[in-house]
């Protein structure tokens, strides 16, 4: 087979507990939901709908992992 007949892998992000087609098929628009009824905010509902994998609301983002002061002062060494 030439490489580029190569056929695609695909795979599951998590494990799923059951061999239900009909649940293996709609697992992921039930997290989707989950995640809608979790939002704060309508924006954040329909960012959750609309946007890509992984997005997060500005807040969330926000509150992501601060800056350490050790790698702020390396950070600024290494500018020098």
């Amino acid at each position: 087979m030439p490489a580029g007949d190569r056929a695609a892998v695909v795979r599951l992000t998590k494990n799923i507990s059951t061999y239900n087609p009909l649940r293996v098929a709609v697992h992921e628009y039930a997290s989707i939901g989950r995640d809608v009824k979790a939002a704060k905010s309508l924006r954040e509902g329909l960012g959750r709908i609309f946007m890509g994998p992984g997005w997060q609301p500005r807040s969330a983002a926000a509150t992501t992992a601060p800056v350490s002061m050790e790698t702020a002062q390396f950070s600024t060494e290494a500018a020098r």
